[in-house]
């Protein structure tokens, strides 16, 4: 059997854009205000309480948080794939 290598292009940007819906999804909770909510109930099931503030929704910091998250995961997705396959090099043949 054979081991193929990983294309470093299309796992980066399959874990650059896992990594933008995340914090993309995260945006659209604190536009719609259910951010906070969540977060309390979320750690209510862990037992914490923490005084916390969530800040009003801003477009261009939503904007930069999934731009930021994007490259971060675009360069981690590359990254470990480039490290993959050079430590899982293809086998030849016999």
């Amino acid at each position: 059997m054979e081991t193929k290598l990983h294309n470093p292009m299309k796992i980066a940007l399959f874990s650059g854009l896992s990594f933008s819906f995340l914090h993309l999804t995260w945006a659209i909770l604190v536009l719609t205000k259910i951010a906070k909510p969540l977060m309390d109930w979320i750690l209510k099931l862990h037992f914490l309480s923490i005084d916390y503030t969530v800040h009003e929704f801003n477009f261009l910091t939503a904007a930069t948080l999934i731009t930021f998250t994007f490259i971060l995961g675009y360069a981690a997705g590359y990254l470990f794939t480039t490290i993959w396959n050079m430590i899982d090099k293809p086998k030849k043949a016999k």
